[in-house]
């Protein structure tokens, strides 16, 4: 309903609008004419396309053809560099394991990514057997400089109406995520200003989004599976060696050798009691930890509800993808 009250207000005021896919949903629209399940080789095109008309328009306004030049090569190596980006994930370590997109792919799982960049942000478009699946967007530091995590929310929510879901940190009062999905699409918004200083969007295919969901649930339970066995493996073969090599220290010394296993130990009533001590001033120091942790979260949580009317202000002309 949205989208036609906008439709019907271009048309009033003679906007011209870009055409959309017949199959592109609301959300998916954020792919400003790509496709979801496009190949490596439609986002190059796309790319190409999107720079030369940047191009055409960029350089109408310019006289000198030196300074026309100038625009040109640095338009071809902006689109190399995209092109060049493609990198299959495979086994050996990208780097992007440790980056802001840790945790959106899974090595060895038939992925690849391409990257590329625009004045407010850096974008990696993830493909699964080389199909477009997942677009996230990471806002530059500087762009978002001074804008909060809730007041960025309520912008997003201004384009694409109130989110399903909401996440908070363990305490409670600090939003940390919130979702949106419609037929077609999920978008996810996480602030990672913590680790990476930015907000992230993360647009998904949502068919796929689940079966890429599943294979990597299968794999973490095979992987605990292994991990499991492994222990009780270990586990049986300590028992076996402690039952062949009991003998040892008599083997060692060349007689019978009875140990005393309870030699130099407290008073069963000693070690109980010193135990109990010790666990019930851990317990209290733990306890006193965690209380002074959660004032500290409902402090913080008190001054960001308080900054979101300021950063609103400062957020409302933010680029929303």
């Amino acid at each position: 309903m949205r989208s036609l009250r906008w439709v019907v207000v271009a048309l009033v005021l003679g906007i011209c609008l870009p055409a959309a896919a017949e199959d592109q949903s609301e959300l998916a629209a954020a792919l400003r004419g790509l496709k979801w399940n496009a190949d490596k080789s439609e986002v190059v095109a796309f790319y190409k396309k999107a720079m030369t008309d940047n191009f055409r328009e960029e350089s109408a306004k310019l006289t000198d053809p030196l300074l026309k030049e100038d625009m040109r090569r640095r338009k071809l190596d902006e689109f190399q560099r995209v092109e060049e980006s493609f990198k299959k994930l495979n086994g050996e370590r990208t780097g992007y394991e440790v980056s802001v997109i840790t945790g959106e792919f899974s090595k060895n799982n038939g992925e690849s990514l391409m990257i590329a960049r625009d004045e407010y942000s850096q974008k990696y478009y993830l493909f699964a057997d080389d199909r477009l699946w997942k677009m996230v967007i990471a806002y530059n530091t500087e762009y978002i400089q001074d804008i909060g995590f809730e007041a960025f929310v309520e912008q997003v929510s201004r384009k694409y109406g109130e989110p399903e879901e909401t996440q908070y940190d363990e305490g409670g009062g600090e939003l940390t995520r919130a979702i949106w999905r419609d037929d077609a699409t999920e978008l996810r918004i996480e602030n990672k200003s913590d680790f990476f200083n930015t907000f992230t969007m993360v647009f998904a295919e949502r068919k796929t989004a689940e079966r890429m969901g599943n294979v990597r649930r299968a794999f973490a339970e095979e992987k605990d599976k292994e991990a499991r066995l492994s222990k009780d493996v270990m586990d049986i073969q300590e028992d076996d060696s402690f039952a062949t090599h009991e003998d040892i220290v008599d083997s060692l010394v060349g007689s019978r050798t009875d140990v005393d296993m309870e030699s130099g130990m407290r008073e069963d009533q000693d070690i109980k009691r010193v135990g109990f001590e010790a666990q019930a001033a851990d317990a209290n120091a733990n306890g006193a930890a965690a209380e002074d942790e959660k004032k500290k979260k409902a402090k913080k949580a008190a001054a960001a509800k308080k900054a979101v009317k300021a950063d609103a202000k400062k957020s409302k002309d933010l680029i929303i993808y």
